[in-house]
């Protein structure tokens, strides 16, 4: 699905398959669903070696391998991306918070939230880190609804969140090219839910749940 231009700049024919890359670990592929079928501002961040740890050099990190280079984070030009991705293989895609706001509660909770919606045909944006925490994609400006206990939001210009591949992060439900993002306040109630039906050992213990398969891009 991918075109690059003569001078490395990378550009996309615009179908809406490509965010099937997103399933994928191509920093490549899942750079041009984001900026060229989504249309959202993409970075590259730090890497993350098994010898040495991340590239950040701080010896505990606490997100190797899926944080910004500099903050605030300064989205890249299709030319600059594609030379960032060839210079630092393997290196997170970070996007600063502008096009959604990325609402993060524990993953037990998450995957409870999304069954809920799921059955009711509604399927957000989510995205999960190594089981321990699920982001869900809103609409900008309206995760403060959310904020509270159990509840991280990240919102605006400084703000970032990174996008799989980035280390450890993995896509559960993807976002689509025609569908606006919806308001936090829709999640109000069955978030509220969700986060009572949890033991306070599951917030940092996750668990599985059974559920649909979201319909086909």
């Amino acid at each position: 699905m991918q075109v690059t231009h003569h001078d490395g700049a990378l550009t996309s024919p615009g179908d809406t398959t490509s965010l099937h890359a997103l399933h994928g670990r191509d920093t490549r592929d899942c750079a041009l669903a984001y900026t060229q079928v989504l249309g959202w501002p993409i970075a590259v961040g730090h890497r993350y070696n098994r010898s040495a740890g991340c590239t950040c050099g701080t010896v505990n990190c606490p997100a190797p391998g899926a944080h910004p280079l500099t903050e605030p984070v300064v989205p890249l030009t299709a030319g600059e991306l594609a030379e960032e991705i060839e210079a630092r293989p393997g290196a997170g895609l970070i996007a600063p918070c502008v096009r959604f706001d990325a609402v993060s509660v524990p993953y037990p909770a998450g995957m409870a939230l999304t069954v809920a919606l799921e059955q009711q045909g509604v399927y957000v944006p989510c995205l999960q880190r190594d089981h321990g925490v699920a982001v869900f994609l809103l609409a900008p400006g309206s995760g403060r609804h959310l904020a509270g206990q159990g509840v991280s939001v990240r919102s605006g210009a400084t703000a970032w969140t990174a996008l799989p591949p980035s280390r450890n992060l993995r896509w559960d439900t993807l976002p689509t090219a025609h569908q606006a993002l919806p308001e936090a306040t829709e999640l109000l109630t069955p978030l509220r839910g969700a986060l009572r039906g949890i033991p306070g050992d599951d917030v940092t213990h996750p668990g599985d749940q059974s559920r649909k398969p979201p319909p086909q891009l």
